[in-house]
């Protein structure tokens, strides 16, 4: 017989703690008479720290991309890791494993987009990633570990175009179209989500809203305007995130009487009303999803970085990540247990960090894997099933015989977040029956074997 130990799941759910960040330490090693600016911050599988920005010297327009990462205490010296070139714009940065960064930039004028991966102590030669014209790369790694890079070209009616990285050829796909518009589109951003699909958000020019397409592995969805609480001013700069139930969730900038910060998250085929959520005026917002499926969104304001958490309960009140930095262009990058923020503060780059609390506390046991359905043999014939729930969702739970027919069907019904338990009916014979957990989009299934 085929038997499951018993697992019991202990689960907390506190409310969004929100603890002190680190001093801000110096990144950069900038030299007298250079700026550094335009920070992108990103976490390997190991934890490690890794951060790019932008160094120019502040007589003449040849930008380099430097890179280093963080050593314990301390950060190692800075490198450059493209050629001098005029113009470069927007850097982004991901991991590749543990050890292996893979960093792309545009250079705005000529509109190419070059990019360079990380060889050991080392980087290959910077190389031009697409024939296509474009400027601001954003990249975003789908739950297979491909990279994926959304682009915009400049000038009217400019679309939005969409790329991806083969790791063994070390080079990018033919670019496709992923949105076009009347007007010119924008200031775009892209996430991945755990089916290896992708979510993009972009400004339009034409509409002077923010536009949103999905793309399911084959092609992109018709675009689709988000909620516009100002429709009279430009809705600028969206961030996107997606959350462990492939929910995305958008926060941005209306230009109306200053910079007001607003949220949406998409629910079923709908957007949620516009919420404002921060009183006062801000900037250069940056929106992450952790795996407890909280929001973090920092961003720029006069003169420092706010960080805010969103949960079912509400938002957060904003704490302060620094109170030193104008213009401070903040990015943002959240590990197991850290939230990491690198920022410009007077044409330097500096980096805070914060543990994550409020997050699902569980006990340590390795078996259990959320949603982690585990199954046990109760008693002769019948079959308990535990499973944890990351978010309120849709549940459908189907039982089969060896025979691919269905015994015993319950659901859909909405549960809630946190940990289940369900005894299933008395099966009608011995035999192997095969259980079935829908949970969403996610599909989980397991064997047992009962002997009446």
């Amino acid at each position: 017989m085929l038997r499951y130990s018993a697992v019991i799941i202990a689960a907390l759910l506190v409310a969004p703690q929100l603890l002190a960040w680190t001093p801000p330490e110096r990144v950069d090693r900038r030299p007298d008479g250079y700026h550094a600016s335009l920070p992108a911050v990103a976490v390997g599988p190991n934890g490690g720290v890794h951060a790019i920005w932008t160094e120019t010297p502040a007589s003449g327009f040849q930008d380099k991309i430097m890179y280093a990462r963080k050593l314990g205490d301390t950060w190692s010296v800075p490198v450059p890791i493209s050629r001098d070139s005029g113009d470069i714009r927007v850097p982004a940065i991901v991991m590749l494993d543990s050890t292996s960064a893979l960093v792309v930039w545009s250079e705005e004028w000529n509109q190419l987009i070059r990019f360079t991966r990380q060889l050991g102590d080392s980087w290959s030669f910077p190389a031009l990633a697409v024939l296509q014209p474009g400027v601001i790369p954003r990249l975003a790694v789908d739950r297979s570990g491909r990279v994926h890079m959304l682009f915009g070209e400049l000038g009217s009616g400019a679309g939005v175009w969409h790329s991806y990285y083969d790791v063994e050829a070390d080079s990018w796909s033919t670019p496709a179209v992923a949105a076009t518009g009347v007007g010119a589109l924008g200031w775009h951003d892209v996430a991945g989500d755990r089916r290896g699909h992708l979510h993009a958000v972009w400004m339009d020019d034409g509409t002077l809203g923010l536009g949103y397409s999905y793309f399911d592995g084959a092609r992109w969805s018709d675009p689709v305007a988000l909620p516009d609480p100002s429709p009279s001013s430009q809705s600028c700069d969206p961030s996107i995130a997606v959350d462990t139930c492939d929910q995305p969730h958008v926060v941005w900038q209306e230009r109306s009487s200053g910079y007001l910060l607003y949220y949406t998250r998409r629910q079923d085929d709908t957007w949620t009303t516009p919420f404002r959520f921060y009183d006062q005026s801000g900037g250069y917002q940056v929106i992450r999803a952790d795996s407890a499926n909280r929001l973090h969104v920092v961003w720029g304001w006069s003169y420092g970085v706010r960080h805010s958490v969103r949960t079912d309960s509400g938002w957060s009140t904003p704490t302060s990540v620094t109170d030193s930095a104008q213009a401070p262009l903040p990015d943002l990058a959240l590990s197991g247990t850290l939230a990491h923020v690198a920022w410009r503060q007077d044409w330097g780059i500096y980096y805070s960090q914060q543990p994550l609390a409020g997050a699902v506390e569980e006990s340590p046991l390795p078996s259990v894997q959320r949603p982690g359905l585990q199954a046990r043999i109760a008693a002769p014939g019948t079959i308990l099933l535990s499973y944890w729930l990351s978010c309120e969702t849709s549940v459908t739970l189907t039982l089969y015989d060896a025979s691919g027919r269905c015994v015993y069907r319950a659901g859909p019904t909405k549960e809630h977040v946190g940990a289940h338990t369900r005894l299933l009916p008395a099966v009608p014979d011995s035999g192997v029956y095969f259980i079935h957990l829908v949970t969403g989009s996610r599909v989980e299934g397991r064997k047992a074997v009962t002997v009446k």
